[in-house]
């Protein structure tokens, strides 16, 4: 994940709740070299998680379950990656895709706008 002016975090995906998610990100990363999309936090006032719409439009898959700091889940409902960063509930059913591994710190300085990169090391 790169973010620019903060840095790039890597993170590892992982297929065992949602393989038909991950593998269409996949395929849609190795297409386009990468993914895109404009930062938002669930709640600017907690700063508990950060979504970016993806553009897969992919149906419920896997069983939603209670996310917590470094996981990275994908919600069906608003078509969006979602970066945990507080053990706080958030509005939206997800389910974990991935786990941010390194530079974790990084995404509490993340502002609503900011371009999110993701593509494959």
């Amino acid at each position: 994940m790169e973010i620019p002016d903060l840095g790039v975090a890597n993170a590892k995906m992982l297929r065992s709740a949602a393989p038909l998610t991950v593998k269409t990100i996949y395929q849609l990363m190795q297409k386009q070299n990468f993914v895109t999309g404009r930062a938002r936090w669930v709640d600017q006032a907690k700063k508990d998680a950060i979504y970016f719409e993806i553009g897969i439009r992919k149906g419920k898959e896997g069983q939603p379950g209670k996310l917590h700091p470094r996981d990275i889940g994908y919600s069906f409902k608003i078509d969006s990656v979602i970066l945990y960063v507080d053990d706080q509930p958030i509005p939206y059913d997800a389910v974990k895709i991935g786990e941010i591994k390194e530079n974790f710190d990084m995404l509490r300085n993340v502002k609503n706008g900011m371009s999110i990169k993701i593509k494959l090391a």
